[in-house]
């Protein structure tokens, strides 16, 4: 990005988005131009004549307000290695953590929602890459029925995933029903 594009981008107007329900809800004020290149379908949804272009404000009611988060820190990254890079410094310490890998799971479903070709194949990658860990064989379970529920057939997820698993070798663990994985 060129130095007239960055000061563009700043000074663009700045529309709110809610996100998640009632009970968890999040708002969120993003730069307009900031959707431009990466995030084709909020650009629309804001610079036409929708009702949130007009109001400058959006609802995503049915979202993970984490997932959000984390497009949001995407759109401001200035590259794919930066955020990639973020990801593993803030959510993938917690490789044990079962809260971690659903948020990488929820980014990447909703980056598959809204057209995110980018930031789904940089939170998959991150998952493959990084997330080699002991965790339950029922939660592996759960983390794929939910991206095979929530995502398009044509989901890179779906298929990485799959890939994924095929390329790994499985051990059970003392026989508790927690998986080992091993990339070979």
């Amino acid at each position: 990005m060129d130095r007239n594009e960055f000061v563009d981008m700043l000074t663009s107007d700045i529309v709110r988005i809610t996100v998640g329900q009632v009970d968890r809800q999040k708002t969120f004020s993003i730069h307009k131009n900031l959707f431009a290149k990466k995030a084709p379908v909020f650009y629309k949804m804001f610079d036409g004549g929708f009702k949130e272009g007009v109001t400058g404000l959006a609802t995503l009611p049915y979202d993970s307000h984490e997932a959000f988060e984390n497009f949001a820190q995407w759109l401001y990254f200035p590259s794919a290695e930066t955020f990639s890079s973020h990801i593993v410094r803030n959510l993938l310490p917690q490789e044990n953590s079962s809260v971690a890998r659903w948020e990488l799971v929820e980014t990447i479903v909703f980056a598959n929602k809204y057209c995110l070709d980018a930031l789904s194949d940089l939170a998959m990658s991150s998952w493959i890459i990084h997330q080699r860990s002991t965790f339950p064989l029922e939660e592996l379970r759960k983390i794929t029925s939910y991206i095979v529920a929530n995502t398009s057939h044509l989901c890179k997820a779906r298929v990485g995933l799959l890939c994924s698993h095929m390329g790994m070798a499985y051990t059970s663990a003392s026989g508790k029903g927690f998986l080992q994985i091993k990339y070979i």
